[in-house]
């Protein structure tokens, strides 16, 4: 798959609301302006229990069935329970990085505009994001001029090169810090990309994001777990830097980025 760019997505669908905008963030991907190899992660689903036509795993094989057919490439990855996203993210980002150049990623409540990943990788930096806003779908390319505004990036979309990956991996040995669930690990992964040295982007490119769609639509049972691997990141991080989120050695670093 030489010369052609990699997107992977991951999902945890608990609810019918969930499954609608994981929908429309692969369609977004799958109407890219450049071929992109889509890698559609299952996080352990669990959606099969409302009285609705269509579940994830449903609308996943009849979605793969589609592809087959198409010319573009789509794999569906089903793991038969959640885990910890940064888990995840670790694991497929060290498969990916052995035969791509570069990772795209986005989370199943992002809709993008279609130049979202041609724009990106214009870029010379080791990451490179869009930006976040609450404007409602469809998203339409941008046709204004693309231009980095910041270093502090999003990272709910990012564009990691290679080089980048590498150099987190031989300082620490892992992109994302394993002792984190998800909360907090775009935080910590920012102060170690500024400890590094890795030039890092923020355009003006916007995409859509829902926010907070594992709590705000997630199962009732799940909410709970949320708040309480969210507390537990934030103190894991605390512990691990001596300082928090916000403080002013966090901005300090930081501030290296711009």
């Amino acid at each position: 798959m030489a010369g052609r760019n990699v997107v992977i997505i991951t999902m945890f669908n608990q609810t019918p609301e969930q499954l609608a905008l994981s929908k429309e963030t692969v369609a977004s991907v799958l109407a890219q302006d450049i071929p992109v190899d889509i890698y559609l992660i299952d996080n352990g689903s669990i959606d099969d229990g409302f009285l609705v036509s269509e579940s994830t795993k449903k609308w996943t094989a009849r979605l793969q069935e589609q592809i087959e057919v198409s010319e573009q490439y789509l794999q569906v990855v089903t793991y038969p329970i959640n885990i910890s996203p940064v888990k995840l993210s670790n694991e497929w980002m060290e498969r990916l990085f052995a035969e791509y150049e570069t990772v795209l990623g986005i989370p199943n409540d992002v809709v993008a505009p279609p130049n979202l990943y041609s724009e990106l990788l214009r870029w010379p930096h080791g990451v490179v994001t869009a930006g976040m806003h609450g404007a409602k779908p469809p998203i339409v390319m941008t046709h204004e001029e693309v231009k980095r505004v910041h270093g502090d990036v999003h990272l709910s979309v990012p564009m990691v090169r290679k080089s980048a990956y590498e150099a987190l991996i031989e300082k620490d040995g892992y992109f994302f810090d394993p002792h984190f669930f998800m909360y907090c690990s775009d935080c910590d992964l920012k102060v170690r990309l500024a400890q590094v040295g890795i030039s890092t982007a923020q355009t003006n490119l916007l995409c859509w994001h829902y926010g907070g769609a594992s709590h705000r639509l997630g199962h009732q049972s799940q909410v709970q777990l949320v708040n309480d691997r969210t507390w537990a990141d934030r103190e894991y991080f605390d512990r691990k830097w001596g300082w928090g989120i916000g403080s002013p050695e966090y901005n300090a670093i930081i501030a290296k980025l711009n």
